[in-house]
């Protein structure tokens, strides 16, 4: 797609959206005081109570988030990867200065621990006083794999998502919009016949499940402009191959997660000793040895059969009972057949354009190789990862890497 047609989309649909969004308060509102000045309904205020604590709980959820996680400014080390903490305070107030002149809000920066989870934005809108409500996470892995201009970047391309694309239907906003349809939906339901509570507890049920459809459609319809022009702003700041080379080094991680998976599940189905927990926990242990070093299909095979060898994963070794033994099985097939069906089919020749430098990266003098590889062949994947093996008929949600890279190309000269 051409940047500045995405642009024009993308500011039309946002105004369409402030504009509903704004009618939703209203109604809102509206329905508030109706609920107050009828006496009939009294009896039933305390259940517009109960929406917002909802709400508030659900957005609570990032003050509990179920993995590891640090503000960068707290992390209790002076190093974290390749760069110190003062180089990373350096890249990331680079990053946010035009926001800062511009006296736009600032996330705050959170370093996780999870290498399989790169970077992610949270904009909460009026929870934003609260720090992991309002903040860009990126994963403390990337400061192993990454250049400086590449890990800029990525953290340009999530605070392209906090200030300009991401609009309020898609990721957390989402549940503005739910929280305002669905209490205004209870209320006016209410309204009509407070006696007749069971017949509108299901009109609002079936309301409900209408406009989770039509949310989904909504996000799935607009989030793909939205990476784009994420990465584009990116990309604009710090230069494509920067963008390019940081996307490539993710992929490539995450489908060396797929063959470490695939190949621990493979071995602990030929055992009679693991568990099917123990999968997760031996997991985790080989990516911990790996240290944020690259392993290709065959060398993780090898490297999983080598840690089995080891005590500290013999010691998870116990007796399993038939029963479970056969509830492992079947757990372990569908989650293999699930990610073989994911991983992409015939696979580029990367000697084709990764040859100057052999680093999986792509330098100045490889780039226009590496662009008409991919575009002569359409039809072959870069990584067998599965955002690699659908294509955008079918996956509307996040556009494809090949899809990106080529985005890239053509609007940035």
């Amino acid at each position: 797609p051409d940047v500045n047609d995405l642009k024009k989309k993308t500011a039309l649909r946002n105004s369409k959206e402030k504009f509903f969004f704004i009618t939703l308060i209203v109604l809102n509102i509206v329905s508030i005081y109706y609920l107050y000045i009828n006496p009939a309904i009294k009896p039933v205020k305390t259940v517009y109570i109960v929406l917002p604590a909802l709400f508030f709980l659900n957005a609570l959820r990032y003050l509990i988030l179920p993995f590891k996680k640090v503000e960068l400014s707290n992390y209790n080390k002076n190093d974290i990867g390749n760069y110190s903490k003062k180089e990373i305070i350096e890249m990331y107030n680079e990053v946010v200065e035009s926001a800062k002149k511009n006296n736009d809000e600032i996330p705050t920066l959170y370093i996780t621990f999870m290498p399989d989870q790169f970077a992610f934005t949270s904009n909460y809108l009026f929870f934003n006083f609260i720090k992991p409500l309002n903040a860009i996470y990126i994963s403390e892995h990337l400061f192993f794999l990454l250049s400086k201009n590449e890990i800029k970047a990525i953290l340009a391309h999530e605070m392209g998502h906090f200030r300009y694309y991401l609009n309020i239907f898609t990721q957390e906003k989402i549940n503005l919009f739910l929280f305002f349809c669905l209490s205004t939906a209870l209320l006016l339901l209410l309204s009509i016949n407070p006696e007749k509570i069971y017949a509108q507890v299901l009109l609002y049920f079936i309301f409900y499940k209408i406009i989770q459809f039509l949310t989904v459609l909504l996000i799935f319809s607009n989030s793909k402009s939205d990476e784009y022009l994420s990465d584009y702003y990116a990309a604009i700041k710090y230069g494509k191959l920067p963008m390019i080379n940081a996307l490539l080094q993710t992929d490539q991680t995450a489908e060396m997660h797929i063959h470490i998976t695939i190949a621990i599940a493979e071995y602990i189905l030929k055992q009679d000793k693991y568990s099917f927990n123990d999968l997760l926990v031996v997991h985790d242990i080989i990516i911990k040895k790996l240290n944020h070093n690259f392993l290709n299909e065959r060398q993780c095979r090898q490297k999983v059969k080598q840690l089995f060898d080891t005590q500290e994963i013999k010691d998870l070794a116990s007796s399993i009972e038939d029963e479970e033994r056969d509830f492992r099985d079947e757990e372990i097939k569908a989650m293999l057949d699930e990610l073989k069906s994911k991983k992409g089919g015939q696979l580029i020749n990367w000697d084709n354009f990764d040859f100057n430098v052999k680093d999986r990266k792509i330098d100045e003098i490889e780039y226009p190789y590496f662009i008409k590889t991919l575009l002569d062949n359409p039809d072959k994947y870069l990584f067998k990862i599965f955002i690699e093996n659908i294509t955008s008929e079918n996956f509307d949600e996040h556009p494809s890497l090949r899809e990106r890279i080529l985005f890239l190309h053509k609007n940035i000269y």
